[in-house]
């Protein structure tokens, strides 16, 4: 047996969908210690469809791993549907991504959700 044939590899999906939470999902709001959030136009929606249709679907955001429990409760309280959440993320004035894959990336205005994708191809 090769040594292919022994990985393991997670299921394949068509496409893989890393989303950020303030500001794209959510209204940014001062602090995640305020109770209150505000789903962005359109998010909740295009990102269930999303999971439906099959799609993978990575939360990623910057909170802190401290708020991991308060922020699946804000996801949940909505009724996010997701795979994986992934907190910490680095902050930068950019974010690079290396893979031996086709990347397709999307700057959004920040609190616009995304609606702001508008007609843009699902790939």
């Amino acid at each position: 047996m090769s040594l292919e044939d022994k990985m393991e590899f997670v299921p394949k999906h068509r496409v893989v969908r890393v989303v950020d939470i303030d500001g794209v999902i959510f209204e940014l709001r001062p602090s995640v210690l305020h109770k209150d959030v505000v789903p962005l136009p359109d998010s909740i929606e295009t990102i269930n469809k999303w999971f439906e249709n099959g799609d993978y679907v990575c939360i990623w955001t910057s909170r802190a791993k401290c708020y991991e429990e308060s922020t699946r409760k804000e996801l949940d309280e909505v009724g996010l549907k997701y795979h994986e959440l992934i907190l910490g993320k680095p902050l930068g004035d950019i974010v690079e991504i290396y893979d031996d894959m086709k990347i397709v990336a999307h700057h959004l205005p920040r609190n616009h959700g995304l609606m702001s994708l508008g007609d843009l191809p699902d790939e």
